[in-house]
């Protein structure tokens, strides 16, 4: 699971090499056991050298497993506190706290290390912004702006399939890249989502046109079990290249910023919901493990109700 550059990165810490060896098997049972993805478990890996190496100096000796198992509440109140006069956001500071305690809790459960200093440690509750999204005319305009940017006529018409499924069925970038012919049917898809788990959900004739009408045009073969949507070379469209068109759509129709590929999928989100869908069938098409992630939505919903008002009320000025 680990590349050799990464474990040498740890022994740079000072580390002692029974310690280094846990750290790589735990980094091997979040990709086989707890379905993480590679650019998580990077993360991950990431955050656990950053606290190793606050304490290579915090200690001053080498990292042991004795030393791991010795760790204190207020040795974890350290590092957060120096992650703050680095600059970090409380935000940054919590997802590394997240990254320790899943460390500690596969020692804790497979290694016999009994230490919860790291799950015991509390930090300030971060009220989330709120997802940006994008009104419904906005987002036909975008969609089919996607047909007239200046490149070949099937990369037109595959940005098109791409924008029109993430918003028709609520998708992740990664999920919609990651498509096959065999994932399709006539009325359902199926999706591989966070932790490879599986989810169908129903495809409107209307992205179902518009990936056939991009297959037809592809110059490449697609195979039933190989991904749908191809790069310029034939190999699988990365995320990068979808987000460059999406940045080229927006400065010519002169949309905000923050308007991403993703954002279709908060779009599909919010305007079913404005429309009448409950919560929990929401939550289903999103993949969401957990009701209140999903719950986010009616904030943005309840949102735009008050600006309307706020805006068309007679005495609201």
């Amino acid at each position: 699971m680990t590349k050799t550059s990464e474990i040498k990165k740890i022994t740079e810490c000072n580390i002692h090499g029974k310690l280094n060896d846990l750290c790589n098997k735990w980094l091997i049972w979040l990709g086989n056991e707890k379905h993480y993805s590679k650019h998580t478990i990077s993360s991950y890996y990431n955050d656990l050298v950053n606290f190793f190496k606050f304490l290579d100096v915090y200690n001053n000796t080498q990292l042991t497993v004795e030393i791991i198992n010795n760790i204190t509440i207020n040795d974890i109140r350290a590092w957060l506190a120096h992650l703050k006069n680095q600059g970090y956001t409380t935000s940054s500071a919590a997802r590394y706290l997240a990254s320790l305690r899943s460390f500690f809790s596969y020692l804790n459960k497979y290694e016999n290390i009994d230490n919860k200093s790291a799950i015991n440690v509390k930090i300030r509750k971060i009220n989330k912004p709120l997802p940006k999204t994008i009104d419904e005319i906005n987002t036909k305009a975008a969609i089919d702006e996607a047909l007239n940017l200046n490149t070949d006529y099937w990369i037109r018409l595959r940005n098109y399939a791409i924008m029109m499924l993430i918003y028709g069925c609520g998708l992740r970038i990664s999920e919609a890249l990651s498509l096959t012919k065999n994932n399709i049917n006539t009325d359902f898809i199926t999706v591989i989502g966070k932790g490879s788990k599986s989810r169908s959900i129903p495809i409107l004739p209307e992205v179902i046109k518009a990936i056939e009408n991009y297959e037809k045009h592809c110059p490449y073969n697609i195979e039933n079990n190989k991904e749908i949507f191809k790069g310029k070379q034939g190999r699988k469209l990365n995320a990068s290249s979808v987000q460059k068109h999406m940045c080229t759509i927006r400065k010519s129709l002169n949309l905000p910023e923050f308007i991403t590929p993703h954002t279709f999928r908060h779009g599909f989100a919010t305007h079913l919901l404005t429309n009448g869908a409950d919560l929990r069938s929401i939550q289903e098409l999103l993949g969401h493990k957990n009701l209140s992630t999903t719950q986010i939505y009616t904030k943005i919903d309840q949102k735009r109700v008050f600006d309307v008002y706020s805006k068309t009320h007679p005495r609201s000025n």
